[in-house]
């Protein structure tokens, strides 16, 4: 991917993050996003990101669950309960779950 198409992408994604959350989210989510691109070591370890503690095995997959998750909102919906029961089928690494509970935070998920 050329970094001309990085950029857009990277616009892109800000773009939909403020479309679901705000500008104040998009302030954070670009910081976060900044902080892991350049600070973090690509090497398996651990970042804070919205209070919630992720466990990578490289700093790749942690930025692009990130953008993902949080960007691109690839899984948002909505509801009316406070409260909703999530059921998560396939959870692999509990990536959705944080998602989730930053989204809904009083859900019950099963996962």
């Amino acid at each position: 991917m050329s970094f001309k198409d990085r950029v857009f992408s990277f616009i892109e994604t800000t773009v939909q993050a403020a479309k679901f959350h705000g500008i104040w989210f998009v302030l954070v989510f670009v910081y976060h996003a900044l902080r892991m691109r350049f600070l973090l070591k690509d090497c398996p370890g651990k970042y804070s990101f919205l209070s919630y503690t992720i466990y990578f095995d490289n700093k790749w997959s942690a930025i692009n669950m990130c953008l993902e998750l949080f960007g691109q909102n690839v899984y948002y919906f909505e509801t009316q309960s406070k409260t909703p029961f999530i059921v998560d089928a396939g959870a692999n690494v509990g990536d959705t779950v944080i998602y989730f509970k930053w989204l809904y935070p009083g859900a019950q998920i099963l996962a």
